[in-house]
């Protein structure tokens, strides 16, 4: 029985030779009522979820041998292989004191890949559950009610409703199909949009492209709209079949990676140079020269040598991504890859949508526009029997898609204001539409601005045209005027136009609504539909500003970011609400429609973006344009689109956000981001943690550099006070098990947290950051204060040791041991205090003290401070273990004195590297204390009130558990 009904499914190739009846029988459904709930339970469990076979992912094993191949893995493997092969081939055998170092070499390969391939694997989960936040949703028939599922909950039977930019979400029967074109190309390769109908086709074979009563999963609609049964579902599907032969993607790295990989390498060679003159002073300095010392004297410098490598930097940088990506989330920005979140943090300049996306998008009727003058609301009294009155209410309810039914809204948020207006006038929309059947229609189209639906009205049919003012007045021939009609003259034009200025400047929507009866014996046809129509007034609706608009947009303004409004609105309202939400400026306070960019050549409109941040009444096209002319500038753009036609505009520029709620699924699939609440504000927070990870990542390395190159710069110190002092014996402290033990305490220990702290405001005080800047910029001189301070305390600890003990001490190996043990603590212990201080540091201060932010604490590098500082006490106080690391025996009560007052030494260079941030601060505040102003936002109290928001979060969280159980 199975068998047979997965046969059915396979069945499809059919469907467009049958009626409409036909189909509705054999898939068990009703085109009135739809499916039945349980039945649709029943078909999902009988032939699966409707969804494509997904690329595999890379499992963990390939992550783990890809981690092996990383160019910082290779010269840690290659070390470690030299360090084997060498001493095999110079004295035939492997000394039993290089056996630690050759295996902490290979263990610190394992252990950082084995960290790699986790977080790996995590970020590869972390942005599928992202892009499943954001999978496409269709509109159904249900139990006789219209509601909006999860594409993958469709079966077959289902009837389902598109309409311009949805993506068609399985293989459907089309039933209904009013001026319907799909653009097939990712099926078929036809390149232009097909016209669709839905009609019966003759039974032969036919390729899929003649199908054209068929719609196709993945295909998407960019003209009218299609109500259609489902006949086939996902790998039954056409294009089903084809994602079948997808086994696998490939991951590329993100830019930031490729730069820290360059500058690893870069590193590398340094480390090489200093390992080669490491060699030659601790070979030199050694005792006998023969095979065994040689070999000493190179695993030493190898170990050496690759300890200044920072080779947990990749480690940080997919943490960081992997961290920022569920933050974004959090805050309702959904990345399709890492890439994103880098882009998005040297973004300097972002085009916005204005509707949804700076307004709430709920739109409502504020005035009436009647006889050339404007009404308000409240006085308008509906009387049903004048013919012009019921033209003009019911004609707005009728030329729309919107179903206003108790709280659920389905439809564009202009047709939805028109049915709830309705509702208040007792119309039921539903019931109007039954009553007076749609006959044909010309859906809305961005470029006329206009939408069309004829109606069977009583004996009539009536064409009702609604859409921009402008653009109506100049199809009309007539206007209803005091209950007459009456010619519509250009006087008559320029009046309206007069009189309704004072509602564009007041940013309120003016929608215009025509009619005219089509006469018997008229051509009853589309391009007649449009021709000679009665002009009957209009609507003014406001689309308030969103309450946080105006603080997002001076938030991106002190940041260096531009923000350009586009909008198809009139060029007055556009300038109206730019101007309350501050994207209209002195500076900035020119508007420009799509027929004044027309009329620009290249080099003129350029020169008129330097004045012009306000766009309205434009095409697709004109964004497009908009995006070039800013790139060629050397600006990275950020641009926001929710139709079919931004696809291009959204994929042209450096990083396209599409809008989640009212966003087209073609949108949706251009953009590299979606903005899951259709927010200004939220792109602001995505910036923001795009040029937090990038801030976690220098500091970071930092970090990493001015402690690797301070260990580096105190063994050279070490080998050539003993050269020079002409001691000829072997280094015991910081030899190669010290050196790689470095390498697990400091970097995977310390370092990896960095990834995981927590964001930071004050970095939307900076201007944007060039993609091509330097990875050192702004911690060059911090990579030096560390590396100094550091070394300077682990020398003066080595040299307390020495000149403390020269005279006690007889043996040369056992001074040496006992000194460079002291240089060695301070070198292993100090990166635990100053790693906090460097996590916090602030190089460019320009917020006034008492605004600025706090530090927060770090609870995972808490955590990595306490267990560095256990680990490191084990290693060198507990009897047997300090042997190991080459610790002399902690039991001398002399031994223990110097030691413990090199631990008090290694609390010195945080001391001095906070007092040297707390200077240059204030160096730095006092020389651009003009700058300051220009922090007008109070970071101190936005921590206040977000702490406060996280605990009412989290308390609702318990509440709603609580609930539940």
């Amino acid at each position: 029985m199975e068998n047979q009904n997965k046969n059915d499914i396979r069945n499809y190739k059919r469907w467009f030779a049958m009626s409409n009846q036909e189909i509705f029988d054999k898939l068990k459904t009703n085109p009135e009522t739809g499916l039945s709930s349980e039945l649709a339970k029943k078909k999902l469990l009988d032939e699966g979820e409707n969804k494509l076979a997904e690329a595999k992912r890379e499992p963990g094993w390939l992550i783990f041998l890809k981690t092996l191949a990383d160019p910082l893995a290779i010269i840690m493997l290659i070390a470690g292989f030299l360090s084997i092969i060498l001493p095999i081939i110079l004295i035939g055998r492997i000394e039993h004191e290089q056996i630690p170092g050759i295996i902490v070499i290979f263990g610190v390969v394992l252990i950082n890949s084995i960290i790699a391939t986790t977080q790996e694997s995590k970020a590869q989960k972390s942005l599928t559950a992202l892009k499943s936040l954001a999978e496409p949703k269709a509109v159904v028939l249900r139990d006789g009610v219209q509601s909006e599922i999860s594409v993958e909950q469709i079966v077959r039977g289902d009837m389902v409703f598109l309409d311009t930019g949805k993506f068609i979400p399985a293989d459907i029967r089309i039933v209904e199909s009013p001026k319907l074109r799909v653009d097939e190309s990712a099926l078929t390769g036809e390149s232009l949009p097909v016209d669709k109908h839905a009609d019966k086709l003759a039974d032969s074979e036919m390729m899929l492209g003649d199908q054209k009563n068929m719609g196709f999963m993945s295909t998407y609609i960019t003209d009218g709209r299609a109500v259609g049964v489902v006949v086939a579902t996902g790998e039954y599907s056409a294009m089903g079949k084809i994602a079948k032969s997808i086994s696998e993607t490939k991951t590329k790295r993100t830019p930031l990676q490729k730069k820290l990989t360059q500058l690893a390498i870069w590193i590398s060679t340094i480390a090489l140079v200093m390992g080669i003159g490491i060699f030659l002073l601790s070979y030199l300095t050694g005792g006998e020269k023969n095979n065994v010392e040689l070999i000493a004297a190179i695993i030493f410098s190898i170990s050496a040598g690759i300890a200044l490598i920072p080779e947990s930097i990749m480690i940080i940088v997919t943490i960081s991504l992997s961290v920022s990506a569920k933050k974004m989330a959090s805050r309702n920005v959904i990345v399709k890859t890492f890439n994103a979140i880098e882009t998005l943090g040297t973004v300097n300049v972002i085009c916005s949508d204005k509707t949804g996306t700076l307004t709430q998008n709920k739109m409502t009727i504020e005035k009436l526009f009647l006889d050339k003058n404007i009404v308000e609301l409240k006085n308008f009294k509906y009387d049903p029997k004048e013919q012009e009155q019921w033209h003009f209410v019911n004609g707005l309810v009728l030329c729309s898609d919107a179903i206003s039914i108790g709280n659920a809204r389905l439809g564009d948020p202009t047709e939805i204001a028109l049915t709830d207006w309705g509702h208040t006038l007792n119309i039921n929309e539903l019931e109007l539409r039954d009553t007076y059947k749609r006959i044909d229609e010309i859906p809305f189209d961005s470029e006329r601005k206009l939408m069309t639906t004829v109606n069977q009205v009583d004996d009539k049919q009536v064409a009702y045209v609604k859409g921009a003012l402008d653009n109506l007045l100049k199809i009309c021939k007539k206007i209803y005027l005091n209950g007459k009609v009456v010619p519509l003259t250009e006087t008559i034009k320029t009046e309206i136009s007069q009189n309704v200025e004072p509602l564009l400047q007041d940013a309120l929507r003016v929608l215009g609504l025509a009619y005219k009866i089509i006469e018997t014996g008229q051509e009853f046809a589309q391009d007649n539909y449009e021709k000679d129509l009665i002009f009957l007034g209009g609507v003014a609706m406001m689309d308030p500003p969103r309450k946080e608009a105006k603080f997002a947009v001076a938030r991106a303004n002190d940041s260096g970011i531009r923000v350009i409004m586009i909008t198809g609105d009139h060029k007055i309202t556009a300038m109206a609400i730019a101007k309350k939400i501050g994207i209209a400026s002195p500076k900035y306070n020119e508007a420009l429609t799509g027929l004044e960019i027309d009329a620009l050549n290249d080099e003129e409109f350029k020169e008129k973006l330097k004045t012009v941040n306000v766009f309205a009444r434009v095409n697709p096209e004109h964004k497009t344009r908009i995006v070039e002319t800013l790139q060629s500038q050397n600006k990275i753009v950020a641009m926001t689109g929710d139709g079919v036609n931004d696809a291009p505009s959204l994929t042209k520029a450096d990083i396209g956000i599409a809008m989640g709620i009212t966003g087209t699924d073609v949108a949706k699939e251009s953009a590299k981001a979606i903005l899951t609440d259709d927010n200004f504000a939220t792109i602001i927070s995505g910036v923001r943690e795009g040029r937090n990870v990038y801030e976690k990542i220098k500091r970071a390395i930092a970090f990493l550099l001015g402690a690797n190159f301070s260990q580096m710069l105190v063994i050279l110190f070490i080998l050539s006070f003993w050269a020079i002092v002409g001691h000829t014996g072997k280094i015991i402290a910081l030899g190669d098990i010290n050196v790689l033990w470095h390498i697990v305490s400091v970097e995977t220990i310390l370092a990896i947290p960095y990834g995981l702290a927590h964001s930071k405001e004050q970095v939307m005080m900076y201007e944007p950051r060039s993609p091509h800047e330097s990875v050192f910029k702004w911690i060059f001189v911090e990579i030096i204060s560390i590396t100094f301070f550091n070394t300077i305390f682990a020398i003066i600890a080595f040299c307390i040791a020495y000149y403390g003990y020269k005279d006690k001490i007889e043996s040369p190996d056992q001074l040496m041991a006992i000194t460079s043990s002291a240089a060695y603590i301070v070198i292993i212990f100090a990166p635990i205090f100053y790693v906090w201080i460097v996590q916090i540091r602030n190089n460019t201060v320009k917020i006034a003290k008492e605004k600025s932010e706090k530090a927060t604490l770090n609870e995972w590098m808490l955590g990595a401070m306490i267990i560095a500082f256990l680990l490191n006490i084990i290693t060198i106080f507990i009897p047997g273990l300090n042997d190991f690391f080459n610790v002399p025996n902690t039991l001398e009560e002399t031994i223990v004195t110097i030691l413990l007052i090199s631990v008090g030494l290694s609390v010195l260079p945080f001391v001095f590297i906070f007092i040297e941030t707390l200077i240059f601060k204030a160096i730095y505040q006092k020389i651009h204390k003009d700058d300051l102003k220009i922090a007008k936002f109070n970071f101190a109290k936005k921590q206040k009130i977000d702490k406060i928001k996280r605990f009412k979060r989290k308390m609702n969280i318990k509440i709603e558990k609580m609930k539940e159980e």
